[in-house]
């Protein structure tokens, strides 16, 4: 039994390990996002989707493995093992609450992120608005004020 808890310990850890470099991108995420520095949050996109690929392939082993273990236990879910018969449960079990709680901060962060990159979107947007307005009034007030403004469907009879 030992031997199919102790695989499920380790790709928590490395599931573990890989959170923990993706909160930190997150802070650097941040960053970007405050200097406004897309191709910097591109690159830092990138980053996080690979190790996002890195984990969901961890998921799929994890998940592999403890249906097996489920299976040879006879038990619905991890809940149902007891931890004083395998000691390492209680290890995995923790383990597993660790990366919860990485899942939740990241999640916290992302949501923060993306609070920031709207409002600065909003940012430019109204920026973009405000700028096209300005550039119509002035074309309007330009034509109020040329000395021979093209006046469509002027008809000069040269009989």
């Amino acid at each position: 039994m030992k031997n199919n808890i102790e695989p499920l310990i380790d790709l928590c850890c490395e599931k573990e390990n890989e959170l923990k470099k993706i909160v930190k991108i997150a802070f650097t995420q941040q960053d970007a996002i405050e200097k406004e520095d897309m191709e910097e949050l591109d690159k830092i996109n990138e980053q996080k989707q690979s190790i996002m690929d890195q984990i969901n392939k961890m998921d799929i082993n994890f998940l592999t493995q403890l249906e097996k273990l489920k299976s040879d236990l006879g038990i619905a879910s991890m809940g149902d093992i007891d931890v004083n018969a395998f000691p390492r449960i209680k290890i995995l079990k923790e383990k597993i609450s660790n990366v919860m709680m990485l899942l939740r901060r990241i999640d916290e962060l992302d949501k923060k992120n993306t609070v920031e990159m709207n409002k600065r979107f909003d940012k430019v947007k109204e920026n973009l608005r405000k700028s096209k307005a300005q550039n119509q009034s002035k074309k309007i007030a330009a034509s109020y004020t040329n000395k021979y403004p093209s006046i469509g469907g002027v008809f000069i009879d040269h009989k």
